[in-house]
């Protein structure tokens, strides 16, 4: 079993990836932001226990991947969004949006 290492002692874990914290409006925040205000907030003790046991799963998507961003804003010449517009606008017609 791996260790776990943080600067505070971890007091709070997502019951659904894990992540975990010393401050539990972090892990409210972090369910919020990230899980669309879904999901439980444990004590890290019990989420160590219920993750031995099969309870909780391990997180399926490993922290030290890099999220890409997007840094550019993409490229929209002004022809492009005018035949976007045109297409959304017959659409619009043929289903009696208009």
């Amino acid at each position: 079993m791996g260790f776990y290492t943080l600067s505070g002692k971890p007091r709070w874990a997502c019951a659904m990836c894990g992540m975990y914290s010393s401050r539990k409006f972090s892990v409210k925040r972090h369910i919020n932001n990230l899980h669309d205000g879904i999901g439980n907030i444990v004590s890290f003790i019990d989420y160590i226990a219920c993750r031995r046991n099969g309870t909780y799963f391990p997180n399926p998507i490993p922290n030290y991947l890099v999220k890409q961003t997007q840094t550019v804003a993409p490229n929209n010449r002004p022809l492009d969004v005018m035949k976007d517009e045109l297409f959304r606008t017959a659409l619009r017609k043929s289903f009696g949006y208009t």
